[in-house]
């Protein structure tokens, strides 16, 4: 079963921090909760622990030099806070799989791994995405 006060503790903290670091604008935050409940309500911790740390490293790395950014990009200021149409771009499929895994292998009694290859598929999937997005990052 879902836990939803940790769901929602995790995602609150999470947009507090980045609002507070300006890592996001009001709308991005509000993406990026709506992402992080649906990824933390998982029963696997797989899905969190990648979102976080996609994310928090993300949010390091966008800041990483930030002098230097702002002599070579004159709108640095503003394109260090990511938006709700950024958060869409970077979120969207992993939430999505996250989402499919949630309905078709959380119910039942086959979400190990393991026992099921459609379940390896999303997890590794989920992976690649992220990795991929934060490979655009850096």
């Amino acid at each position: 079963m879902p836990n939803y006060l940790l769901a929602l503790a995790i995602s609150s903290a999470i947009v507090i921090h980045s609002r507070r670091k300006k890592s996001l604008s009001p709308d991005g935050a509000a993406g990026a909760f709506a992402l992080g409940m649906a990824t933390a309500t998982s029963t696997y911790a797989y899905f969190t622990a990648i979102l976080l740390a996609f994310f928090l490293s993300s949010s390091k790395l966008t800041k990483f030099k930030a002098q230097r950014k702002k002599q070579l990009e004159s709108d640095y200021e503003h394109s260090s806070e990511r938006t709700l149409i950024q958060v869409i771009c970077n979120g969207l499929v992993g939430g999505v799989l996250v989402l499919l895994f949630q309905i078709y292998f959380e119910s039942s009694s086959s979400a190990c791994f393991d026992q099921d290859k459609t379940a390896l598929v999303l997890l590794w999937a989920y992976m690649g995405h992220y990795a991929c997005c934060a490979g655009d990052t850096v």
